[in-house]
């Protein structure tokens, strides 16, 4: 992951790192001179919570659909999290999942940093009751996933840590000038070819076309947002790494899949260092264990 932002708020100790994270969620690493990084546990998870989304959008690398069903909130690694660990809820659309609030409750009481993605349609169906679940601490921040179609932009700036997802592939030129100046913070996906998003790239022949329009403009659109960042398979397709300078790029490269982030699937009981890594059975009541597994294997 690669992103930019400041203003200290808490930390916590990952095995010989010193982890702070600040209040626009930002995070910083501190480990001893001449030492590797040694995490005990992941600082943030991709958990999927639901395999169900109304939307049926064509490029899903989950396959979600109308007939998915919801994951299990009773699944004893959950218990496991550690505190100020960032979960990243998503699906499927995580807003249909009936034990989503008394979940999020709970991660709140043991000071687990949440954060839910969602489809722009379901924010704007839901957006008083996101409102409030953020007022209320239940979420630190909001990620929309924004398509090529019309937005509203002035109801993405009435929240507080709010990211607008886009896919290198699928937004076009259009959608980010849309989006441009008014203050957001964005994040760069990159196309996953995986699920229903292998079909969509064989019938689509711009997804090349796209994704080399991100990579031409990636300094441009950084003087358009309050910030920009990528997921690392953004940085790959964008080729990112040549683009940026030594400093840049060591001061704001966050690690690769699996070395201090991780994937859970709530709803096929699987784990992986990502959701497009072959994912394995969990195999462990300890989320530990299984972050041990990610870290040593990929």
């Amino acid at each position: 992951m690669i992103g930019s932002r400041m203003t200290r708020t808490n930390s916590y100790k990952n095995g010989n790192i010193l982890v702070a994270i600040c209040a626009d969620g930002t995070k910083l690493r501190y480990t001893p001179d001449g030492v590797d990084s040694a995490p005990e546990f992941p600082e943030s998870i991709d958990l999927k919570i639901t395999g169900y989304c109304e939307e049926n959008c064509p490029m899903c690398h989950e396959n979600a659909g109308k007939d998915g069903i919801h994951g299990n909130f009773n699944q004893p690694l959950l218990k496991t999290i550690q505190p100020y660990t960032e979960l990243a809820i998503g699906g499927g659309n995580p807003l249909s999942h009936p034990g989503l609030y008394d979940f999020l409750q709970r991660m709140r009481d043991r000071k687990v940093i949440c954060n839910l993605t969602v489809h722009w349609n379901q924010f704007v169906k839901e957006y008083e009751m996101l409102r409030l679940w953020q007022e209320d601490g239940l979420l630190h921040g909001i990620g929309v996933s924004i398509g090529n179609q019309p937005v509203q932009t002035e109801l993405l700036c009435g929240f507080p840590n709010l990211v607008v997802h886009t896919i290198a592939g699928i937004n076009d030129e259009d959608s980010y000038r849309v989006l441009a100046d008014n203050d957001l913070n964005l994040l760069i996906l990159g196309y996953k070819d995986y699920g229903r998003g292998i079909h969509y790239y064989r019938q689509n022949t711009d997804v090349d076309g796209k994704i080399r329009w991100v990579a031409d403009h990636v300094a441009s659109l950084s003087d358009h947002f309050r910030s920009v960042s990528f997921d690392n398979l953004a940085i790959k397709q964008l080729d990112l790494r040549s683009k940026l300078s030594a400093y840049f790029w060591d001061r704001f490269y966050m690690g690769g899949e699996g070395e201090f982030t991780m994937y859970v699937d709530l709803v096929e009981n699987k784990f992986a260092a990502s959701s497009t890594d072959k994912r394995m059975d969990i195999c462990s009541d300890d989320i530990r264990d299984l972050f041990w597994i990610v870290n040593k294997t990929w």
